[in-house]
């Protein structure tokens, strides 16, 4: 009796056969078993340096350089900046896992404001620093403020809960093909404002605040400096600008809805 080489399902004698269908079975089963994920045994190695700060009322002033049209520092002038905080917590790693070119900054913020003013005198003297529960002074506008609640009220509430602010660092001191150290930021703002006033280019707070962080090294002999690669992430839930004419006290609100 001759059989075809060809065995189809309909094929009786392939039911009297059960070792067919365990060994398909079997297959999978290996198949499987293959495909899992291995459970990583690498033990992490212990962090240089780690520090988890939480600050429930806080205050901070900064002082910026004042620049004309063409850069240049105006002397006798400076600008000003003071950031206040409520429930803000700050977590820093250097040495992360062992490695000392890789490290993290997290900030987060349950309620901030920010005042600011783009030209001051210098004064001949330090003024006292500014202590938590004081007025801020008049020549400082306000920047960014928590949303009040009739500003957002047609918002779909994007950002739920989050914090107001929320600021994510890393930084990459060495790089794999290239003599460069590269720092990540993302920051993140929920359900505030931005009072937008109108100042010379230069001088405007984020400008100013970009020019204070910028920090140049001076020329080691001998050293060859990494360049800096800064890349920035912005991402709004449920903000607003407040943008108000010199001429007209009445304010223009643009909401923003999605993440930027």
């Amino acid at each position: 009796m001759c059989k075809s080489g060809i065995q189809y399902e309909s094929d009786s004698d392939s039911e009297d056969d059960p070792e067919q269908y365990y060994s398909v079975y079997d297959s999978k089963m290996k198949r499987s078993i293959k495909q899992r994920p291995q459970i990583s045994t690498e033990t992490r190695n212990q962090s240089e340096f780690v520090l988890n700060l939480h600050i429930s009322l806080g205050i901070i002033t900064m002082n910026t350089p004042v620049r004309d049209v063409t850069t240049n520092v105006i002397p006798s002038q400076q600008g000003e900046f003071v950031f206040s905080v409520e429930d803000a917590t700050v977590f820093n790693v250097t040495g992360y896992n062992g490695d000392p070119n890789l490290g993290y900054v997290c900030v987060q913020v349950k309620s901030a404001q920010l005042h600011h003013c783009d030209m001051m005198s210098t004064p001949s003297q330090n003024p006292p620093l500014l202590e938590v529960g004081t007025a801020i002074p008049k020549y400082l506008h306000p920047t960014i403020l928590k949303s009040e609640a009739g500003v957002l009220q047609t918002c779909n509430d994007r950002g739920g809960n989050r914090d107001m602010v929320s600021v994510a660092i890393k930084i990459q001191a060495s790089h794999e093909t290239h003599h460069v150290k590269t720092v990540r930021v993302a920051v993140g703002l929920n359900k505030a404002t931005l009072k937008h006033r109108v100042c010379l280019g230069s001088n405007t707070w984020i400008s100013q605040l970009i020019d204070f962080f910028n920090v140049v090294d001076y020329a080691i002999p001998g050293y060859n400096a990494k360049d800096v690669l800064t890349e920035l992430h912005i991402h709004l839930w449920d903000c607003a600008i407040d943008y108000r004419y010199e001429l007209n006290s009445i304010p223009e609100i643009f909401l923003l809805y999605n993440q930027v």
